[in-house]
């Protein structure tokens, strides 16, 4: 159990206590199944309904909670795809109820699972071995939008321990304390109390997925949940600017631990994961931009291509282009905040290793080969139900990767 004070925090001079509960799965039981066997199968098939439909390229469908069949362009960025040799350093991915969103996050959680290189043979030959540091991650920090508080700057969960129905994951508090005790001036943030932690289902909703992955590992090497044991940094993002920097820096020397691991490597890997749906349209978000290029009967086919001018924004990496769009378009992308904060830390990162390999000179032809530059990719695409009325409403689902590669 920690406590710490930060003087420059806009919400209050003393932070409450980290690692004071066990956040408890609120969601479990409406949102998504709190019967572990169900759970886990539901899990399974969506990753396995991944297994043959992925093509690394961005698919659109209407939901199979919709009767309606509707027709779409599957096809984004056709010419890029994953390289067999990147490294997935995170995930983009929904946190809406599972029913909705759990086929469609489940692509990305699919990609991850299966970087780890994972046998799962079940028959413990493996267990005196030592995971490599460049797939197995130790700990996994993720971020969300907060939906019930507003919030300028960071907050983070006071738990000791995240519940989900498939098993506990342990937070990071120690970690956490050495965060925000890093003295960078200009950040503000808070630690979240239970009943707030609790009321917030843009993490929840990917504990259940973080653990079933976490389970797959423990199989594979189990003597890591004894000694070394995979943990969380959950952090809900809000408004960042005008100090989005300030934070940048604060958050990047730990996705640059990152782009020093080999195979051999004894550096901790950190695994990033964003949480975010896509346009809210309707009445009920007070969102109905019309593309007048469909008839009414195809507005759906409109909120595709306003989601999909965006995913490409975020493919291309650029901060600027990204704010400029949805001050423009206005989209209701609930988790901007995260998405922003990425890739502003993205473009620090890419940054600085721009400036090391100019200046690089020829007698370090070695450097140069180990820059690796982060990108995004998209690997699917869909709607809660098609609108084909002003009547109708819909939110969005896109699922992605976060990957470097060598250069």
């Amino acid at each position: 159990m920690f406590s710490f004070s930060k003087s420059n925090t806009k919400t209050s001079t003393s932070v409450p206590l980290l690692g004071t509960y066990i956040r408890q799965a609120s969601h479990a039981g409406t949102w998504y199944n709190d019967d572990p066997d169900i759970l886990t199968k539901e899990i399974i098939t969506w990753l396995n309904n991944t297994n043959n439909n992925n093509n690394n390229n961005v698919s659109s469908s209407s939901s199979s909670e919709s009767s309606t069949s509707t027709s779409t362009n599957n096809n984004i960025n056709n010419s890029s795809t994953i390289p067999k040799e990147a490294i997935i350093h995170g995930l983009i991915s929904p946190h809406a109820g599972y029913r909705f969103s759990g086929s469609t996050a489940a692509y990305s959680y699919n990609t991850w699972l299966t970087s780890l290189s994972l046998t799962n043979n079940n028959n413990n030959t493996s267990s005196s071995m030592v995971p490599p540091s460049s797939t197995i991650p130790h700990t996994i920090f993720i971020f969300g939008p907060s939906h019930r508080i507003p919030l300028n700057g960071l907050a983070i969960s006071g738990a000791k321990e995240i519940e989900t129905p498939l098993g506990n994951i342990p937070v990071n508090t120690s970690l956490i304390q050495q965060l925000f005790t890093t003295d960078i001036k200009n950040i503000s943030y808070r630690v979240l109390s239970q009943e707030e932690d609790e009321n917030e289902h843009s993490l929840e909703m990917h504990y259940p997925l973080i653990q079933y992955i976490i389970q797959q590992i423990y199989q594979e090497y189990p003597q890591l949940e004894k000694n070394h044991p995979i943990n969380i940094v959950p952090i809900l993002v809000g408004t960042l600017t005008p100090n989005y920097l300030s934070y940048t820096n604060l958050l990047v020397p730990y996705f640059r631990s990152n782009s020093n691991l080999n195979s051999t490597s004894e550096s901790t890997k950190n695994f990033f994961i964003f949480s975010s749906d896509f346009c809210h349209w309707g009445k009920r978000f007070s969102y109905t931009p019309i593309n007048k290029q469909f008839p009414t009967t195809e507005i759906y086919k409109g909120i595709e291509l306003l989601d999909k001018e965006g995913i490409l924004i975020l493919e291309h990496g650029n901060y600027s282009k990204f704010l400029h769009y949805l001050t423009t378009k206005k989209n209701t992308i609930c988790g901007r905040n995260p998405l922003l904060f990425l890739l502003s830390i993205m473009e620090e990162m890419n940054k600085q290793d721009g400036n090391n390999n100019t200046s690089t000179t020829s007698s370090s032809t070695s450097l140069v080969a180990n820059i690796s530059m982060w990108k995004i990719k998209f690997l699917h695409y869909k709607q809660s139900s098609p609108v084909q009325s002003m009547d109708d409403s819909s939110v969005s689902y896109a699922a992605g990767i976060i990957y470097s590669t060598k250069q």
